[in-house]
């Protein structure tokens, strides 16, 4: 099962060295020898793979304007790519591997389901252009619930807010209770999760709001993270 967070993770993007989106231009079969950073081999058998052109990077640089994707078919498939559809990608779900001296990326479907067109996606755009700008403003990213049950009158909920000065991370930034995907039938307070208190880029305190055994793993994580970063920028 795929256990990820429904909305912006401010977390995931902190913790991410490449994020990207990327069209799908084709699809085909293959059946790769691949050697990862180990050295070690590993015969995979005839799989998809993708060639993907890069439309924009929202974050890191060593991203080349086109690059394969090895779709890696898991015992329980959540989603594939589509040819001719765009998608945020993010590294941090994926391993570089090398196959005759060419970078493959591999990932798994446990990947964000991250299509253009969808609510979601176009709270990620927005959350990762502000992250980018850093511009001297505040904002909320949230996430919508229509497509989970089926009902118009679902309500949008704030998954992030934060904001910066002068270029650097400023003020009270929040993490909300968090909705994870396939484990909850009911959609989540708007309560604080995780407050991260900044000072011109220095992380000066972080408070964590644990009231559930269901998202305190994910939670749990966040703290841990963000208490190894304290007063440092």
């Amino acid at each position: 099962m795929c256990y990820t967070v429904k909305g912006f993770n401010l977390y995931a993007y902190d913790t991410t060295p490449n994020i990207f989106e990327a069209k799908v231009l084709a699809e085909g079969k293959e059946v790769y020898q691949l050697v990862d950073t180990t050295g070690t081999k590993n015969l995979v058998e005839e799989n998809v793979v993708y060639l993907c052109q890069v439309e924009r990077v929202f974050k890191g640089k060593s991203i080349r304007d086109t690059i394969v994707l090895y779709w890696k078919i898991d015992f329980q498939v959540w989603w594939i790519p589509r040819v001719g559809k765009e998608y945020i990608l993010y590294l941090d779900f994926a391993r570089e591997i090398t196959n005759g001296g060419k970078s493959i990326y591999e990932f798994g479907s446990c990947h964000p389901d991250l299509l253009a067109g969808t609510d979601e996606y176009a709270e990620y755009v927005m959350a990762l252009n502000h992250l980018s700008r850093k511009e001297s403003t505040r904002f909320t990213s949230r996430t919508s619930f229509v497509e989970y049950y089926d009902d118009p009158s679902a309500p949008n909920i704030r998954t992030l807010t934060g904001g910066f000065r002068n270029g650097r991370r400023h003020g009270t930034w929040i993490f909300y209770k968090p909705y994870i995907n396939f484990l909850s039938d009911s959609i989540p307070e708007p309560k604080e999760a995780l407050t991260l208190t900044y000072e011109r880029g220095r992380l000066l305190d972080v408070k964590a709001q644990i009231d559930d055994d269901l998202t305190a793993p994910f939670v749990s994580g966040w703290y841990n993270h963000y208490r190894s970063k304290l007063n440092k920028e």
